[in-house]
């Protein structure tokens, strides 16, 4: 039982990694197009808006699926404060 939970668990992030790959290949083909139009046509560089624009969606996916750094450390000091609180509670309502 628990390794078809790690199984779908590890399907779950190598997915979501994938997705995050993808993402930044697009991103990558589709500014490099627009920043190469926009220099061949020269005039304002307008294409900086959505490379920006859309750079700031990037890392926020990137951060979805690698995390902030710390954050897995984080995250088990969290679960370890709030497993002594419901302990406690549990214990006090015996």
């Amino acid at each position: 039982m628990a390794n078809s939970m790690l199984l779908k668990q590890a399907r779950r992030r190598a997915n979501a990694k994938i997705g995050f790959y993808i993402h930044a290949a697009i991103f990558t083909l589709v500014n490099a197009g627009m920043v190469g139009l926009n220099v061949a046509n020269g005039g304002f560089l307008w294409s900086l808006f959505p490379l920006a624009g859309w750079g700031i969606g990037l890392a926020f996916h990137a951060f979805g699926v690698f995390g902030f750094p710390g954050a897995a450390q984080l995250n088990q000091r969290m679960i370890d404060a709030e497993m002594r609180n419901l302990e406690t509670k549990t214990v006090a309502h015996s």
